[in-house]
């Protein structure tokens, strides 16, 4: 597991994931990636990225936003 503070506020994790040698069913290898942030704010602009970027045919990671107010 890798931990890094970004200047858009937050932190993000990163996880990387590879198979066993003898699974064929699944890819070789995958990530999750985790950004916690106190402010919604925050996390707009990459949102808005991502939508651009898929909207303009780049490949782009399978995105779910999870957002939690108290």
């Amino acid at each position: 597991m890798l931990t890094v503070t970004v200047n858009s506020g937050g932190v993000v994790f990163f996880a990387l994931f590879n198979q066993p040698e003898n699974d064929e069913s699944s890819p070789e290898e995958a990530a999750a990636v985790i950004k916690i942030s106190s402010s919604r704010m925050a996390t707009q602009s990459e949102r808005l990225g991502y939508e651009f970027a898929k909207w303009l045919g780049v490949r782009t990671p399978q995105v779910v936003p999870m957002y939690f107010i108290s």
